[in-house]
């Protein structure tokens, strides 16, 4: 069931997936990965930092304690890459040389052939889409942004040209009005901003006003301000430098600053997708750590192009808590979408129900071919010597041939029947044995309960194990490598096969072989005397009763020749 993790040795420039018996293991791949791990079970110390450590190339990282930068940006300088932190609301730990800022509007030219595409992408950062239903509102609100910003691009003083200046005019009435009225004939823009007048004005146009609103509300907050109003670098370095961007914003901001997060990484998906100067589409390769995914929302262009941002150089490595969080946003067909894009599912401390029956179904069923054969009956043996031995002794003249022949006889009878007795049992134990695993045919290999029981947080800060499914590979079981701790190499498990005996032991089997070899050689030895006496009587009753007891060993009778 399990693949050989020493097939998978981790390699730089590769996803680092955890250790089996010290050894790193990872995966190449340039296309996605997912991580589906419950609450407190070491997403940051045994997957995001440790891969930031040796991943070589670019990244952008959603860092929601500040954890992931303060642990890994001072090293991903020393890798050669320029690190840039956003924190709004601060990050202390890090040091001050990596704080920066960024107004998404900087990186728009109103010529560009794309502005309107490029403008959309903005827009569409800020309204946090949650409900499929509620669609209609949320393009409308959507459209509103839109023409603002193309007019605060047009019209504002430079210093103004931010989407905080967008929610000052969405805010005030009068200068809404104000900027509707110069929207209708601004052609600029692709006509971006003639549209979202259009829409203003509209018979439900309050409505996309009201929800335009209530999308920019996180705007109003100083630190947001501060972040979002100059830029110290752009996002498109992402693709044509070596950058690493990191995301900071606290546990307990998420539902009210997720759209913060939202922004910056549909801003980033849109920066990787644009050309090169030189009109390539692909330069750096930039992997995107998206932990609480969920806090982003919906975002479409995840869902219907993710198989094509491996093209751009694009690795999207989205983190959840449980496959429920999935659904809710993208649906079955969604999420479907999002495995079939991956070529890393990994899981580990997961608890709920949906988790861990994804998990049981994904490892499957026992089939036939895990079954054993059935075990084959004892083998026939020539039974009967030893009684007929005792028999014809009995009907002896010479006392001595005939008290040595009947021990003989009875010995040998003895052996008969115990050897018979043993193979029966050993072939019922094997029978047993293959009933059970017949039994299991068509079962789980390992049903939700025991899946639980082999990946959950115990009493260590991470989970036990983790479980990975690789494309094209049998699945992996890995144990997690936190940061914090060394791999290390655990002693040489113990040899399952039987240690080698000392010279001065001998085994019981051998014992017996000696024993009934020196019975034989005596009984032997007694017959010839009394048959022949003299000397060669002696010899020929020894070698008679060796050979006797050779071939009676070679036909099975005494003791086993089968292993166990």
């Amino acid at each position: 069931m399990w693949s050989d993790p020493s097939q998978h040795p981790f390699e730089a420039g590769e996803l680092f997936l955890g250790h089996k018996d010290g050894q790193e293991i990872g995966i190449k791949t340039e296309r996605h990965a997912i991580t589906i791990a419950g609450a407190g079970s070491g997403k940051g110390t045994s997957v995001i930092i440790p891969n930031l450590l040796r991943w070589t190339h670019n990244a952008l990282v959603i860092d929601p304690k500040g954890e992931n930068a303060e642990a890994t940006a001072e090293a991903r300088e020393a890798m050669g890459q320029t690190v840039h932190v956003l924190a709004p609301f601060g990050a202390k730990k890090v040091p001050e040389r990596f704080h920066a800022t960024y107004n998404p509007l900087d990186e728009l030219d109103p010529d560009a052939l794309t502005i309107k595409e490029d403008i959309d992408a903005i827009s569409d950062g800020t309204v946090m889409r949650a409900d499929p239903e509620a669609a209609n509102w949320d393009d409308g609100a959507q459209t509103v942004i839109s023409g603002l910003i193309a007019h605060v691009l047009m019209t504002a003083e430079p210093a103004k040209k931010n989407l905080i200046e967008v929610r000052n005019i969405l805010r005030n009435d009068d200068r809404l009005a104000e900027a509707a009225e110069a929207m209708k004939d601004m052609e600029e823009c692709a006509g971006v901003a003639q549209e979202a007048a259009s829409t203003i004005m509209a018979k439900e146009g309050n409505y996309y006003i009201s929800n335009a609103r209530k999308n920019t509300k996180w705007l109003d907050s100083k630190a947001m301000v501060e972040a979002l109003s100059t830029s110290s670098f752009s996002l498109a370095d992402l693709k044509n430098e070596n950058t690493t961007v990191f995301l900071v914003l606290p546990a307990n901001y998420l539902g009210q600053h997720g759209r913060f997060l939202r922004l910056f990484v549909r801003a980033g998906i849109e920066a990787m997708a644009k050309e090169t100067e030189t009109g390539e589409l692909r330069d750096k390769q930039c992997l995107f750590m998206l932990d609480e995914f969920f806090a982003l929302g919906r975002i479409d262009e995840i869902a219907t192009a993710s198989g094509l941002m491996r093209g751009y150089g694009l690795q999207l490595w989205p983190i959840l808590q449980d496959l429920g969080q999935l659904i809710d946003m993208y649906g079955r067909e969604g999420s479907e979408t999002f495995f079939a894009n991956a070529d890393l599912h990994q899981f580990f401390g997961n608890t709920d129900p949906l988790t861990l029956e994804q998990i049981s179904t994904r490892l499957g069923v026992t089939n036939m071919s895990e079954v054993p054969l059935p075990p084959a009956a004892p083998a026939p043996v020539p039974t009967g010597i030893g009684e007929g031995l005792l028999s014809m002794s009995a009907q002896s003249q010479r006392k001595a041939y005939k008290g040595m022949g009947m021990a003989l006889g009875g010995a040998m009878a003895l052996a008969e029947k115990s050897h018979h007795a043993n193979a029966q049992s050993r072939y019922q134990d094997e029978m047993n044995h293959y009933q059970r695993y017949m039994s299991e045919h068509g079962k789980p290999r390992m049903p939700p309960d025991q899946v639980s029981a082999l990946i959950r947080k115990k009493s260590d800060v991470v989970a036990d194990h983790m479980i990975c499914f690789v494309y094209g590979r049998e699945p992996l079981l890995l144990k997690p490598a936190p940061y914090f701790r060394a791999i290390e190499t655990p002693p040489e498990a113990v040899s399952s096969q039987a240690p080698t005996a000392p010279a001065f032991y001998v085994k019981q089997e051998e014992i017996t072989a000696v024993l009934i070899i020196v019975a034989f050689l005596s009984g032997g030895v007694w017959i010839g005397w009394a048959v022949y006496g003299g000397w060669m009587g002696l010899v020929g009753g020894g070698v008679l009763g060796v050979a006797v007891s050779l071939a009676l060993d070679y036909f099975g009778i005494l003791g086993s020749s089968d292993e166990d």
